[in-house]
């Protein structure tokens, strides 16, 4: 089990992650580190081994330190997350409550007039509050029926946004498959 420096050097950007399977061929499993390495190839990212660790809760610590100790957070670096948990930056924030919150309000302002039609819905979000919408579907892996209860909406208008931004929309095998991958690790 280790503690991994990724680094980009064509603009020297980089990702702190862990392994728990020791892997050379591991660089990271991070959204902006595979849009990275898509981009700029494989042959320009360089791997280092940066501490060993004996536990998944020691290495769950120490991928926080070096995350802050390097700050490779974006737009520095290719971290979204403290580390320790994974990507997933909604449901491990320390403010979740208080986004809620708001983003329940801003719902409840959304939902008042029930005589939109299927382009009004859409129309009558923010440009952020659909990039909300979007991160939540992409970087926290909550399906638009979780995003529609998160939000008190329905989970057609979740739909819409999704496909208005031109989101690719899982199938019912990803969804699995994350679910799954959420269950190994917790």
């Amino acid at each position: 089990m280790q503690i991994y420096k990724t680094t980009n050097i064509v603009n020297n950007k980089i990702y702190i992650g862990f392994d728990t399977k020791d892997r050379d061929d591991y660089l990271g499993s991070g959204k902006l580190i595979k849009r990275a390495i898509k981009k700029y190839g494989i042959e320009n990212f360089r791997k280092e081994i940066l501490e060993k660790c004996q536990t998944k809760d020691e290495l769950c610590e120490r991928e926080k330190f070096w995350i802050k100790k390097l700050n490779s957070y974006n737009p520095v670096g290719y971290n979204i997350a403290n580390g320790g948990e994974g990507g997933d930056t909604y449901t491990n924030n320390s403010n979740l409550n208080i986004i809620k919150n708001k983003l329940s309000k801003i719902a409840k302002t959304k939902t008042g007039n029930k005589n939109r039609n299927y382009k009004g819905t859409y129309n009558f979000f923010s440009n952020y509050e659909k990039k909300y919408i979007k991160f939540l579907y992409e970087q926290c892996f909550l399906s638009p029926v979780k995003i529609g209860k998160l939000l008190k909406l329905s989970k057609n208008t979740v739909y819409i946004i999704l496909n208005q931004l031109n989101v690719r929309l899982k199938t019912v095998g990803e969804w699995n498959t994350i679910k799954f991958k959420k269950h190994l690790t917790g």
